[in-house]
């Protein structure tokens, strides 16, 4: 396939659902957004959780690294461009950008994505039609990888507990990805949220959660302006990162 046949586009129009208090686009609305506009594609291409299903393969996504640079506002209309991104032994790779009319980028995002074995709990050997789809991806442009970072040695917040909803899980069968980035920012304190702007989101997925799981949903603040985040199922981090965050002027 042509590498110009893998770039998707689309437009999207900032809702009233989609902004905070301050009319400015908030951030989780804003990944939601990116997470659709690559839906659209896996669909269109027939490479979506539906199709690979019945093979016993699905995609997981296991990193997302997000910038924000600045925030559209309720009713402008943004242009989000996302493709594959490149391939190694390990990862399949997907990026994001965000344009406001203008053109100027405004957020970015870099993500990887493993090909899981939903039978057997494990990485997938890619099909040929796979690989077939994905050879010219490495010839697109690419942002940086994110960095796999390990979990750092912080003391979190007793947290809050949370439990997938019916609404809340989505076509792969258990909570969709962007619950988990809502959830963190959820969890913070309001003087956080009202006095300052989230500039990067990175976090890392080492697991899954169902409908009924109970879920707790931990934060550590810092005083340089980095909060640690950690998503407990079972004892164990299913999902762990950091977000930056700049005082708002």
């Amino acid at each position: 396939m042509k590498e110009d046949a893998l770039i998707h586009r689309e437009t999207w129009q900032v809702k009233g659902y989609d902004v905070d208090r301050n009319l400015s686009m908030n951030p989780t609305a804003l990944i939601r957004c990116m997470h659709d506009a690559a839906i659209e594609q896996i669909l269109r291409f027939g490479v979506s959780a539906n199709e690979l299903k019945p093979l016993g393969l699905g995609w997981v996504l296991v990193h997302q690294d997000v910038h924000f640079r600045q925030y559209p506002v309720l009713g402008d209309r943004i242009e989000i461009t996302t493709h594959p991104s490149g391939k190694d032994r390990l990862y399949t790779y997907r990026d994001y950008i965000v344009r406001n009319p203008l053109g100027k980028i405004i957020a970015s995002a870099s993500t990887a994505w493993i090909l899981m074995d939903i039978r057997e709990r494990k990485r997938a050997v890619y099909p040929t039609f796979l690989e077939d789809l994905l050879s010219s991806s490495n010839k697109l442009p690419a942002l940086e990888r994110p960095q796999m970072q390990k979990k750092r040695d912080v003391s979190f917040d007793e947290g809050v507990v949370r439990i997938p909803q019916y609404s809340e899980i989505d076509f792969n069968g258990h909570l969709s990805n962007y619950y988990f980035f809502k959830w963190m920012m959820d969890s913070l304190p309001v003087h956080i949220l009202s006095n300052f702007k989230v500039t990067q989101f990175n976090i890392k997925f080492r697991g899954e959660a169902f409908e009924g799981d109970r879920i707790i949903v931990q934060f550590s603040e810092s005083n340089n302006g980095c909060v640690h985040h950690q998503i407990i199922r079972d004892g164990i981090a299913i999902v762990h990162g950091y977000s930056l965050w700049d005082k708002i002027s």
